[in-house]
């Protein structure tokens, strides 16, 4: 016998390279300034950063992530002319997990109606999961807010969000 063997195994599918799932036309990076297709968005109010963002704005019916060092370092004030104008629909404003007590006098001095605000606190990271993916996918959320370990999340989680 040689060193060569002739023995077929059975060959695993061939996964696409990173890069080429980085290509994809619904996918779109921060640091990357071209729109992606006719996204429906929601103005950030803030006019140099909507006009950085697909749309202009806020993705709807997407995920946006924002990383953070710490919980509570300007996230709020960041969301809030978007938060402003999502909360004068008929649909809620679903928080979940909120690191502090949300402060109703200051989001009311914001314009943000806190009558439309759904405090959710989940016991644990996969009730969390459990309930952010249960608010976007109602139809009764104009946006739902989730505080969750970023250590602990894997990429399935996200997939499925």
């Amino acid at each position: 016998m040689t060193a060569h063997h002739t023995e077929r195994h059975a060959e695993k599918p061939q996964r696409k390279p990173l890069d080429a799932r980085l290509q994809h036309p619904k996918l779109w990076r921060g640091g990357d300034l071209r729109a992606v297709g006719d996204t429906a968005a929601t103005s950030t109010g803030f006019a140099s950063l909507d006009a950085l963002l697909p749309g202009g704005g806020w993705p709807e019916a997407a995920l946006c992530e924002l990383l953070l060092p710490t919980a509570g370092i300007g996230e709020l004030k960041l969301l809030a002319p978007a938060l402003r104008t999502l909360s004068r629909q008929y649909r809620w404003i679903a928080w979940i997990k909120p690191p502090f007590i949300p402060y109703a006098p200051a989001l009311s001095a914001l314009g943000i109606d806190i009558s439309k605000i759904l405090l959710i606190h989940p016991r644990t990271h996969e009730d969390a999961l459990w309930a952010l993916e249960r608010a976007t996918r109602s139809g009764t959320c104009s946006a739902t807010l989730a505080w969750l370990s970023e250590p602990r999340l894997r990429l399935k989680d996200t997939r499925r969000l």
